[in-house]
Formats: structure tokens, sequence, C-alpha cells
């Protein structure tokens, strides 16, 4: 059958066990000592020759004794065991006591045995046992007194402190031989002083391997017989180490010779390395003494290089000083010149910025005088004007369907209504401070002026943020009805912005406004048989109008608003402008600015063209800086918060303060003036921009 060690089963477990046995001892101390190997565990467990002896002292002290013992009666045991000490100690008989005596004076030597029983018995439990064996037995108490002092003296021998067998295996199995008979012969002195029909004997396990004798001289030559056998065993061990040491020795003695030789000759080498030290000694005090000049020399030249390099240091930081000055006078010209280089070039680019826009509102001047020029010409219209009008009125997202026309014109008349029955919405004091604008000085300028211009209402009411129609709207619808019943000969047109947010009204956003005001201006030209639209007589124009481009719408704006008589005054009331400032409709609004600005900046046109743009709120700041405003600050009209005196918004008020006659007002900033200059007047203009800057 194979080995198999990949998988060991009890043959491959013993053939290694026996290799530790033989060979550990070899290998290191620690590995020799008496064990036995245990098959069924697989593992090394302590040599215990002395589980007979467990079994017959667990059966014998109990029943000579009369004590069951067990973990609950350890009081009674240790008093029995102290009755039997005392009643030895007042015995006048002085063998036993001998005996144990001379133990006691061995114990030293009989600790490392004595450790080997079990402590539950321990040795007071062997002495009594023994005692009652003495109570029992009067024949055989000589002999087995002399036999335990044979055994006493055997251990006394077998000291292990004393001799050392652990590396010697012949020694060690003798040791083992002897503390095994040891152990045996107590076990069968108990066995032979009991009786033999005792009852705790047939709890005692018969011997397999052996018949226990029946004469304590055969148990006292046994124990002699191992006694004697591990002495001698011990004897050969100790020549032999005697027989190593004396080699050893020997060896140690020719080495020593050897080293005695060579110690002689390095004392010769030492004296002659002495006389070279010696030498050297005197060749390095000369060098010193050199040294020593050397150093005095190079101690005065290094004092004078470092005057010299102080020198040199005060010498450099004086210069850098100078350079210091130098650089920051050079550093302050050159300063000086960039700025005024920098100033020089900002002139000259405002100067450039300044023609170049002049240039091109000339252009743009000249263009349009073209193009009314172009259009003026009796060219003939393209388009009949109620045809126009269904241009102006159809939806940009129609479904096919005709406007209804009559719906589309009276949308301006339906937004003043549904605005002028919110008044009773708002309080007193919101309509207090909103009736201010008729008291406020850029208002009164914007009415009484025979001139065209365009201003921006900032109402401030805090309650109209996101409402469709605030305080301001009422006001601007009740002062449209106002200015149509004071002064019918007027042309008014109004927006409500904040009725058309959705998408889906007809007149949604800034193109929703051009038109609406668009379709106003041109119905009361219909109505004063004004009407010309020969201006429209290019086909391009035409689809441009169809498609709504919001630029042609403008322009278109432009042209009906210049067809009106001198001295008719054309108002345009937008009510909630800053509904539109947002981000999808703020590109167009801007569009849309910029065309009112540039109608009111006509130089030739006829009529007087007044625009009035409301916002509930404040403005933000892009709607603040588009051209209209940015150049214009005084087009921009705050009313105060603070201005909450209770005061209603009715006609009767608004009407008051249009029949009112006509008061002078100061003149308002002429900022028109680099519109009408023309090139030889660029100097006048140039030092004016120089004292804004």
């Amino acid at each position: 059958m194979a080995w198999t060690w990949t998988a060991p089963a009890e043959r491959e477990v013993a053939t290694t066990a026996a290799f530790v046995n033989s060979e550990g001892r070899k290998i290191h101390d620690g590995l020799g000592g008496p064990s036995q190997f245990d098959l069924e565990r697989a593992g090394f467990v302590p040599f215990q020759p002395y589980v007979q002896l467990e079994l017959a002292l667990r059966a014998y002290i109990p029943t000579t004794l009369g004590i069951q013992f067990n973990g609950h009666m350890s009081d009674e045991l240790c008093e029995k065991i102290s009755g039997i000490e005392g009643r030895y100690r007042e015995s006048k008989e002085g063998r036993w006591r001998s005996i144990w005596h001379g133990i006691g004076e061995c114990k030293d030597a009989l600790d490392g045995w004595v450790a080997l029983i079990p402590e539950s018995y321990g040795l007071v439990v062997v002495k009594t046992g023994l005692a009652v064996l003495a109570e029992d037995s009067v024949e055989k108490r000589n002999k087995i007194f002399n036999t335990f002092a044979a055994l006493r003296d055997a251990l006394n021998r077998a000291d292990p402190k004393r001799m050392s067998f652990r590396s010697n295996k012949e020694l060690g199995d003798c040791a083992d031989r002897l503390y095994k008979t040891v152990v045996d012969s107590i076990e069968e002195l108990i066995l032979l002083t009991s009786k033999e029909k005792s009852t705790w004997r047939k709890y005692i396990p018969k011997f397999k391997h052996k018949t226990p004798p029946t004469d304590p001289d055969a148990i006292l030559q046994n124990l002699i017989d191992r006694t004697k056998e591990f002495e001698h065993a011990v004897g050969i061990a100790r020549d032999q180490a005697i027989e190593k040491t004396a080699i050893v020795a020997h060896c140690i003695g020719i080495q020593t010779a050897f080293v005695h030789r060579d110690v002689n000759a390095m004392g010769s080498e030492v004296g002659e390395m002495h006389g070279l030290m010696t030498q050297m000694s005197t060749g390095m005090d000369l060098i010193a003494s050199d040294s020593t000049y050397v150093r005095r020399g190079m101690d005065e030249n290094a004092a004078n290089m470092k005057r010299e390099s102080e020198q040199n240091e005060r010498r450099h930081q004086e210069l850098r000083g100078l350079i210091i000055e130098k650089l920051k006078v050079r550093n302050a010209i050159a300063a000086r010149e960039t700025m005024l280089l920098e100033a020089t070039l900002n002139a000259k680019n405002h100067l450039l910025q300044l023609l170049l826009e002049t240039k091109r509102k000339d252009a743009q001047e000249i263009a349009r005088l073209r193009q009314r020029a172009h259009y003026a010409r009796e060219r003939g219209a393209v388009v009949r004007w109620d045809r126009f009008c269904q241009i102006l009125a159809r939806p940009s997202s129609t479904d096919g369907e005709p406007p209804d026309l009559d719906c589309m014109f009276q949308h301006s008349n339906q937004d003043l209504e549904r605005t002028l029955v919110q008044r009773g919405r708002f309080s007193m004091a919101t309509q207090g401070q909103v009736r201010s604008l008729l008291r406020h000085n850029r208002f009164l300028q914007w009415m009484n002026r025979r001139h065209p211009d365009m201003i921006l209402v900032e109402a401030n009411v805090r309650t109209a943020g996101l409402e469709k129609l605030s305080a301001i709207s009422v006001f601007c619808a009740t002062f449209v009805t106002s200015m149509i019943s004071v002064h019918p000969d007027g042309v008014v047109a109004h927006f409500f912005c904040g009725l058309h947010i959705v998408p889906q009204d007809p007149w949604y956003g800034p193109n929703g406004l051009v038109r609406s005001i668009t379709m106003q201006v041109l119905m009361k030209l219909v109505e004063m048989n004004l009407l010309n639209l020969n201006f429209i007589d290019n086909r391009d124009y035409l689809m441009a109008l169809e498609d709504h481009d919001l630029n042609s719408l403008c322009e278109t704006l432009h042209s009906l608003v210049s067809q009106f008589p001198a001295d008719t005054t054309v108002y345009c009331i937008i009510d909630s402008i800053s509904c539109f400032d947002k981000d999808r409709t703020f590109k167009d609004l801007e569009i849309v600015i910029k065309l009112l600005q540039r109608i009111v900046d006509d130089r030739s046109l006829i009529p007087i063209f007044k625009v009035l743009m409301t916002n509930p709120t404040q403005s933000t700041r892009r709607m603040k800086d588009l051209s209209g405003f940015k150049e214009n600050q005084c087009g921009l009209v705050s009313l105060s918060s603070n201005n909450l005196v209770p005061m209603e918004i009715s006609n009767r008020v608004v009407e008051s303060h249009l029949l009112r006659p006509l008061t002078p007002t100061p003149p308002l900033p002429k900022r028109e003036l680099f519109r009408t200059v023309k090139w030889e007047g660029y100097g006048d203009q140039l030092d004016e921009g120089w004292q804004t800057e």
C-alpha cells in the first residue's frame, strides 16, 4: 500500500512520531525528555505511568478512610487528614518518622518527581494511605518501610537537577524505566498490603502485561536493579562527557600555543610600529608649527579681505541707492508719458467715434429723406387702404379664417373700457400717488412744449408687480378720454401692454403694439381724409408688411405720422411697457423704442409727435440703458412712493388740468445739438466733449 502524505493516515503519523522520538533529542535538548505518543489523538502526551496508581488510590483511600471524595466534601477530608497527622506526631515510634524526615531532607530533589503525582491527591494523601496500611498489616510493616526507604534513596539518586540526561538517549530511557518502576512499586505495595478479598480491589483493573509480585523483597529487588541500571548509564554518560572534555581541552591547548606564537610575532610588529609612530609624531609636531605660521598668515589675509569686502559692500549699497533713485525718476517719467499717451489715444478715439456717429446719423437721415422723397413721387400705392387694414389686423398665427375687421378696429376702445372699470380696485392713496404726475414739472413740460417729446414714467406702485392693470393704467385711460374731450382735433393712439401678454393674443408683444398704433393712426388719417399710401409702392415692401416685419412696420408708422398737417399733435400713450421687458420680447421692444425715438428726433417731421410710456414699478437697468433714455436722462420721470395723499383719479380732475392756460416752462437741454451740427462745427463739439470728461 502506497504512502499517502497528502492525507496522512495512522501509519504515516506513527512513522513521523517515531522519527521525532529517535532524532528529536539530537536536534535540540528541548525535544528530549519523557513523553509518549497517543495514536488516537495523533499527538504527544505527557509520560503517565501513574495512571494505574491513580486508580488504586481512588479506590483504596475512600474505602479505607470511609470518605467518598467529591468537590463538596473537602472540609471533611481535611479534618480526617489533620487527625491522622496529629496521631502520627504524637506517636513514639521513630521509624516511620525517620523515613519521612529522611525524605524531607531531600525535598528539593524529590519535588521534580512528586510533581508528577496528580494534585488531587498530593503527598498528604499518600502519607495518610501509608499510615493506614501500616495499621492494617503489622507483619509486613518492616519490609514495607524498608522498601519505601529504598524508594526515597532511588528518587534522591535520580535527581534530575544534578543529572542531565535529555541529550543522551540511553540515559533518558533508563531514567524513564526507573521512574515507571517507582510508580509501579508504589501501586504494588498498595495492592500487597490490602486484603485480597477487599471490596475495593474489584474496582482496580488487572494488569494485562504482568502479574504483581506477592513479596516486598521482589519489589525491592526490582527497584534496586533499575536504580543500578540508571546509575550505570549515568556513569557511562559521565565518562563520555569527560572524554569529550579532555579532547576539547587538548585542542584548546594546541590552539593556545599557536595563539601565543602569533602574539609574540605581533609584539615585534607592534614595537616596529611604535618606532614609526614616534617618527610620525615628530613630523606632526613640525607640521603643527608650520601650520600655526600659515594659519596666522591666513587670519591676517582673511581680516584684510573682510575689510575690503565691507568697503565694497558699502560702495555697492551707495551705488544701489543711486540706481534706485534714478529708476524711480525714470519710472515717474515713463508713467507720466504713458498717461499722456493714453489720454491722447482716448481723445483721438473719442473724436473718431464722435465723427463716425455723426456721419452715420447724417447718412441715415439722408437715406430716410431719399426714401421719403422716393415715396413722395407719384408712383401710386400697390395696396388699398382696406386691404392694408386687413394686413395690420391679421394675427401672426391664423387658422386661415379672415379676421373680423369690426372687432379688430374696436379692440383699442375695448381695452380702454376694460381699464376704466378697474378704477374702484385701487385705494385712494395709490390713486393719489399716480395723480401726482399731473403736478410733475417734467410731465407739464411734455404737455406744454410745441415740439416732439418722449418720456417714461415710473409710478413706483408697490402692489403692481404681477397685475395686468395698475393704478397708472387707470390714469392713462382717463388721460386718453380727457384728451379726446378737451382736444378733439388732436390725435390720440393708445395701447395697454398688460392686456396683450399672452402669445395667442392677436396684438401680442411689441409687434402687436406697433400694428395697433399704426392702425389707430391710419383710421384717423382716413377720418381726416389725409391718408396717402403711395409710399407703399414696392412689392417687396408690401410682402414684408404682410409678414409683419417689425422694421417695415416701424417705417410705415413713421410715414403715416408724417402725413398729419402742421401743428397737429399726435399723442402715443403706451401703458405698462415693462410687461414686454422679458427675454423673449426685449429685442423687439428695443427696436420699437428706437423707432419712437427716431420719430421724435426727426427734425423734418411736420406734426408734433409726443410719446408717453409708463411702468407701474421701476424700470430695469437694461430698460434704462436703451438709447432713447441713456442719451436723454431727463426723459425718465419717477414718482415718489411717499406721496400717498388720498386723491381720486377722475375725468373731471384731468380735464381741469388740461384746460388750464399754457404756462412758460424752463427750456429742456439741447440734446439735439450733436444731431444737427455738420462737419464744419466739429471743433466746438470736441471742446464740449473734453469738458464732460
